[in-house]
């Protein structure tokens, strides 16, 4: 009889054991799952156990029987990770995504569009805010794609939440919404990114990949902000050639002049007649900006002269240079907080001449010069300048001297 009775509790204890374990590796390591195995562990040494078991809320609540961390050594690194997503201990080469979406037509499209990137993997769906959460506290999904207009609790508060249950979670909205002020509301929640929805086609894919990259995208649509007030952005877009660039730019610059900001093209002659001609065609009275020095075009070849030194980048005749161009222009703004919009191809244009380093040291020197001041910034780059398109290892570092990446075609 005692002999029958050990066996059971051995049986017993293996099964609830392997039940754990399927829990762990489906991300549902909840305390429901734990509570059994409390008797089942109590009188062993709990030193000769270093790993743990975790509650759904991360909190350490048993060691884990050596004879079960043997069995099950493959799987029990992620009790051992609590915040590593359990997606990326299952397949280590695949992203796990949840969708927030509560429009069965657009979610059918994005599950589409995902399907381009054999890497990403939709681990669920749902349709409103407060599940959402839950959701994401149960899986530890590796990217969270998150409408705003939710039923149950809009998109900014889920991602608040979301980031306090599932912190290591990217986060990327989708939007109708395109004004600068929602997108500025959005990224302030901790978010990773912002497509518009009508820009999904061609933004989504590379959004996802950007973000998982651990890097900013925004889509291109967005707005120009109207206030002065919000972070330092200094954003880069590449273009697919010469039109593609100058119509980015005449919509960049176009949306601040609308509102009343200054703006800044620092081009080649070529681009600076062709983004006037884009903007003449939009009914801009650029005549009058011109005069008041709201619109301001400066040459990139003779700009650069006035910041270099025996062919070397000078740190203080750049600071020197964009300070002054920046405080020159909000004066000249009709807002009472304006925000600069810079158009640049000085760095292009060291990197068409062959100077890859100096390219870098002055996108750095450009971030860090900009950072407090009421400047947006944006950077274009045509894709003839990277053999190797993505893969560039110019193009990566490039990204990583910007605050954000917008979108774009190849």
């Amino acid at each position: 009889m005692c002999l029958r009775r050990c066996d059971c509790k051995r049986r017993e204890r293996a099964k609830l054991s392997r039940e754990f374990v399927a829990d762990v590796v489906y991300g549902k390591a909840f305390l429901a799952s734990t509570i059994p195995l409390t008797p089942l562990l109590r009188g062993m040494q709990p030193s000769k156990f270093p790993v743990a078991f975790f509650n759904h809320e991360n909190r350490v609540l048993e060691s884990l029987p050596a004879p079960l961390r043997r069995s099950y050594d493959s799987t029990v690194s992620v009790a051992r990770h609590p915040f590593r997503s359990p997606w990326r201990d299952m397949a280590s080469d695949s992203f796990g995504v949840l969708i927030v979406e509560d429009y069965e037509p657009w979610l059918r499209l994005v599950l589409s569009k995902l399907k381009e990137n054999s890497k990403v993997r939709v681990v669920g769906d749902v349709s409103d805010g407060l599940a959402a959460v839950q959701r994401a506290h149960e899986l530890q999904p590796d990217l969270i794609l998150l409408d705003i207009g939710l039923p149950g609790l809009n998109g900014f508060e889920v991602a608040r939440r979301i980031r306090r249950v599932s912190p290591n979670s990217r986060l990327l909205f989708l939007s109708d919404y395109r004004s600068a002020e929602t997108v500025e509301v959005a990224m302030g929640t901790g978010a990773n990114g912002y497509v518009v929805k009508s820009d999904a086609g061609r933004d989504l894919v590379r959004a996802v990949e950007t973000v998982l990259q651990g890097k900013q995208f925004v889509s291109a649509s967005v707005a120009f902000p109207e206030k002065a007030g919000s972070g330092h952005c200094h954003e880069v877009e590449f273009y697919p050639d010469d039109a593609a660039f100058m119509d980015g730019y005449a919509r960049f610059l176009s949306d601040a002049l609308k509102i009343g900001n200054p703006a800044i093209v620092i081009a080649s002659e070529i681009h600076r007649a062709g983004i006037l001609e884009r903007l003449d065609v939009e009914g801009l009275s650029l005549g009058r900006a011109i005069e008041e020095r709201r619109y301001v075009e400066l040459d990139a070849a003779a700009t650069l002269s006035t910041v270099m030194v025996n062919g070397m980048l000078s740190p203080a005749l750049c600071a020197n240079a964009i300070g002054d161009l920046i405080a020159r222009a909000t004066k000249a703004g009709k807002r009472g907080d304006p925000r600069v919009a810079i158009c640049g191809e000085c760095a292009p244009t060291l990197l068409a001449a062959g100077k890859a380093e100096a390219t870098i040291e002055l996108e750095h020197l450009w971030d860090e010069i900009t950072k407090g001041q009421p400047a947006y910034t944006l950077c274009g780059y045509q894709w003839s300048l990277f053999p190797s398109g993505q893969e560039d290892p110019i193009f990566q570092r490039i990204c990583a001297e910007h605050s954000g990446l917008r979108g774009c075609e190849s």
